[in-house]
């Protein structure tokens, strides 16, 4: 799917990723221009990422697979790479605050509300920002080729 068919067709209020796509989290990231700076872009596969999620209970599971978390850790600073360098990104589909407030109450566990807490704390979020935060790439195809 090439970047205009996949804008045109996720653009629509009808069409929900989730229902259409199995690997929506690599679809939404080859989508991407690899420019962290490029924020309307960036809003975009967020608006897309964030249709329809409140009812598929398993993409909310497969987003907060790319959250860490040790049982031990009580602000982001516990957080050591290797855990820094897995998770840089994440926020590219749909932000720690809104994929907090889609989160059903029986997927509330220990990790969430430690990322909960990172959330809700203005500290922790610019330490958050600083080890998470979106980083310019060129391994996605649409950096690669023109799609």
């Amino acid at each position: 799917m090439n970047k205009e068919n996949f804008d045109n067709h996720f653009s629509k209020q009808e069409n929900c990723i989730y229902d259409q796509e199995e690997k929506f989290i690599f679809l939404l990231y080859q989508a991407w221009d690899g420019n962290s700076d490029n924020q309307e872009y960036i809003k975009h596969i967020r608006t897309i990422a964030k249709r329809g999620l409140k009812t598929h209970k398993k993409a909310i599971e497969i987003y907060w697979k790319q959250y860490t978390y040790e049982s031990d850790w009580k602000t982001i600073n516990d957080i050591q790479s290797p855990y820094t360098e897995e998770q840089k990104g994440s926020e590219l589909y749909i932000t720690l605050s809104d994929l907090i407030k889609i989160t059903p109450t029986d997927l509330q566990d220990d990790k969430f509300h430690f990322w909960k807490s990172i959330s809700e704390d203005d500290d922790q979020q610019d330490t958050y920002r600083e080890k998470f935060g979106i980083r310019n790439t060129t391994n996605t195809l649409r950096t690669k080729y023109t799609i």
